[in-house]
C-alpha cells in the first residue's frame, strides 16, 4: 500500500542519513552496503506496524487459523516408539544433554557445523553488498543472489538421487568443492555474472555438504537425538553470526576479494576433515552395532 511504502521509504531515508554523517561518529558501520543487513529488519518492523495500522489485525487471522490447525493435526500423530532406557541411566533433559556431550563423534559434528555456517552463511551475505561496490544497483545485486535458491533446489534434488549411490564422503567432496570454487571464482573477480554462478554454487554445496553433515548428526547419538539437531543447528548459526561479524571490517574496508579468498580456503580444510572423519565414522560403526533411536 502507499502508506506502507511511504513510511518504508522514510525509514530509508533516515537510515541513509545516519549512514552519511552522524552514524559513523557514533562508531557504526560507514558503508551503506554493509549497513544494509542492519537496515532492512527496521523496514520490516515499520511496514508491519504500518499494515497493522491500515488494515487493522485482520491480517494476523490467516497464520493465527494455520497455526491452531497445524497444532490440532499433531494431536492426531501417534508418539513414535522410544527406546527403553538402560537401569541406572539418566532420565529428562539433563540425562540427555550429557548423552550428547559424552559422544565425541557429536562434539566433531557440532564443530564441522561451526565451521560451515560461519564459511557459507557468514560469507555469503557479503556477495550482495560487494556487487554494490562496483556501482551496482541495490536491487539488480539482490537479485543475483536469487541464484542461490535456484542452485539449492535444483541440486537438493540430485543429492536425493545420488545418496542411496554415492557414499556420504563423496557427497560431502563435491559440495565442499562447491563451496570452494564458488568463492574462489567471486575473489578474483565480482561482477554480475560471476557472483550470480557463485551463489548457484553455495546453492549446491549446501544441498550435498550441509544435508551430509546434518543427516550425520542425526546418527551420532540416536538415544538423544532432539538434544543432537539443537546443538547442530546452535552451532551452525553462532558460527554464521560469528563470521560476520570478523568479517565486518573487511567489508567496511572494500577488501571482499581477501574475504572470499578466506572463505574459500577455509572450504578446504572443512571439507576433508568432514569427508575423512565421516569415512572413518562410517567404517566404526559398521563394526559395533548401535543405540535404538529415542
Amino acid at each position: 500500500s502507499a502508506l506502507i511504502q511511504q513510511m518504508s521509504d522514510k525509514k530509508i531515508n533516515e537510515s541513509n542519513s545516519n549512514w552519511s554523517g552522524s552514524y559513523s561518529l557514533k562508531g557504526g558501520i560507514t558503508n551503506p552496503s554493509v549497513a544494509l543487513a542492519s537496515t532492512l529488519p527496521n523496514v520490516n518492523i515499520t511496514a508491519t506496524f504500518a499494515a497493522t495500522a491500515e488494515v487493522g489485525v485482520s491480517w494476523w487471522l490467516v497464520p493465527a487459523a494455520c497455526a491452531l490447525a497445524c497444532a490440532f493435526m499433531l494431536r492426531a500423530l501417534p508418539e513414535p516408539a522410544r527406546a527403553v532406557p538402560e537401569a541406572g541411566a539418566a532420565q529428562g533433559a539433563a540425562g540427555y544433554l550429557g548423552a550428547v556431550l559424552r559422544q565425541p563423534w557429536a562434539l566433531l559434528v557440532f564443530g564441522l557445523a561451526f565451521v560451515e555456517g560461519a564459511i557459507l552463511l557468514g560469507a555469503m551475505p557479503f556477495l550482495a553488498p560487494a556487487l554494490e561496490h562496483t556501482g551496482l544497483d541495490t536491487a539488480v545485486a539482490g537479485l543475483a543472489i536469487t541464484a542461490y535458491g535456484l542452485g539449492l533446489w535444483l541440486l537438493s534434488k540430485l543429492v536425493k538421487r545420488l545418496s542411496g549411490r554415492w557414499p556420504t564422503p563423496l557427497l560431502m567432496v563435491v559440495g565442499g568443492a562447491q563451496l570452494c570454487a564458488g568463492f574462489a571464482l567471486a575473489a578474483v573477480h565480482v561482477s554480475l555474472a560471476t557472483v550470480a554462478v557463485t551463489a548457484l554454487l553455495l546453492g549446491g554445496g549446501w544441498s550435498f555438504l550441509h544435508s551430509s553433515l546434518q543427516t550425520w548428526a542425526t546418527a551420532v547419538v540416536p538415544e538423544a537425538r532432539g538434544t543432537t539437531i539443537a546443538f547442530f543447528a546452535s552451532a551452525l548459526f553462532v558460527g554464521s553470526a560469528v563470521a560476520s561479524w570478523a568479517a565486518g571490517p573487511l567489508a567496511e574496508q572494500g577488501r571482499y576479494g581477501l574475504l572470499f579468498w578466506l572463505a574459500a580456503g577455509a572450504a578446504i580444510p572443512l571439507t576433508a576433515v568432514a569427508a575423512l572423519t565421516r569415512r572413518r565414522y562410517g567404517a566404526l560403526r559398521a563394526e559395533s552395532p548401535q543405540p535404538q533411536p529415542e
